[in-house]
């Protein structure tokens, strides 16, 4: 629950900025004042419920969650979590944050749930693997993955294999009796195998009108993101976390945008951009990110960045760099040698 203590810290901020200190609101919303971080974890959905109406309720600003993002920015992921927290299934939960929390992450992308018929795989998306090679955050993306779902179902053994892409430490025995599961390492994704029937486990936490109320404030906050976000940097970032939309038609782009295209290339224009600078800048930014910190084959980056062949990458590399991806990876190998590249050799 550090999301719900990260929240709630945001929204005693702001209400400091509407001159209403914490005594005198918990006092008028009738629960007690927290004492303590655990504390605050121990609320219900109901008292949460209650601290968000009677936050609009006192200052008399529907808009009040709204500053909250403006004042204190860390709120909408922390609005995103408590939501995912609050959902009625592990499914809904997974399905909420996939869906909302990359609207408030300028970094890292969230991952990617592959339903199958006995097994789901929650992958960490590609490229922050190849290019994100540190162990300690492969670890904590994926225990804080094992602790969510063990929220929602118990503390007994749920996860069928996890996999890292990171190098075998070790003392990697240790690590599956930390997760109580086979755990691989040098694999080619981050990745999570669970039973599929996990994903209509029953949240016991579950409280519909907190999360009803919580999706209202996340779609609001969409609205107010989108509008004061440059679209040449919100189109930037799409690019970046969702690749495919390089290789995609304008067109489409566009109405992904709910928009034409004429009025998305005139407002680009209007922020002194254009449409292919955009992207081409993000395609040099992926495919030089892949080729200088992975050992990947430049084929497998191509079809990583939706190409249908190695010549056509070939040709749109060297039309935005003025090399070939050989030449470009030769010319960064000595510091590519001396940072370490990941060789993705499965190993246990």
């Amino acid at each position: 629950m550090h999301v719900a203590a990260s929240y709630l810290e945001s929204l005693f901020l702001t209400l400091e900025d509407y001159g209403i200190n914490r005594e005198f609101f918990f006092k008028e919303i009738g629960i007690s004042k927290p004492t303590n971080f655990g504390h605050i974890c121990g609320y219900d959905g109901e008292q949460f419920e209650r601290i968000i109406l009677g936050s609009i309720a006192i200052t008399g600003d529907t808009s009040f969650h709204l500053n909250i993002m403006k004042n204190h920015s860390c709120c909408s992921c922390d609005i995103v979590g408590l939501m995912a927290l609050s959902a009625p299934t592990l499914g809904k939960a997974i399905q909420v944050f996939i869906q909302y929390y990359n609207e408030f992450m300028d970094i890292y992308a969230p991952p990617e749930l592959i339903i199958r018929s006995n097994t789901c795989e929650l992958i960490s998306p590609k490229l922050i693997d190849h290019v994100n090679i540190i162990n300690i955050a492969d670890e904590l993306r994926v225990s804080s993955w094992v602790y969510a779902i063990k929220m929602f179902i118990g503390s007994h053994p749920t996860i069928n294999e996890i996999w890292f892409t990171h190098p075998a430490p070790i003392n990697y025995t240790q690590y599956e009796g930390l997760f109580e599961c086979p755990v691989y390492f040098d694999m080619n994704q981050t990745k999570l195998l669970f039973p599929s029937a996990l994903l209509s486990y029953q949240n016991s936490n579950y409280n519909e009108d907190l999360f009803l109320l919580l999706l209202e404030e996340v779609h609001k906050q969409k609205v107010v993101r989108k509008k004061t976000t440059p679209l040449s940097v919100y189109l930037y970032d799409l690019f970046l976390k969702k690749p495919k939309f390089i290789r995609t038609p304008v067109k489409q782009v566009a109405n992904q945008l709910k928009m034409s295209e004429r009025t998305l290339q005139r407002k680009l224009q209007a922020e002194g951009n254009s449409y292919k600078k955009i992207s081409s800048k993000a395609f040099a930014y992926l495919a030089k990110k892949l080729l200088k910190n992975t050992n990947l084959p430049v084929k497998t980056i191509a079809f990583d960045l939706y190409f249908n062949s190695q010549q056509n990458f070939n040709h749109a590399f060297r039309a935005v760099t003025g090399l070939s991806p050989k030449q470009y990876r030769e010319l960064e190998l000595p510091a590519t040698k001396a940072s370490g590249t990941s060789s993705y050799t499965p190993h246990k």
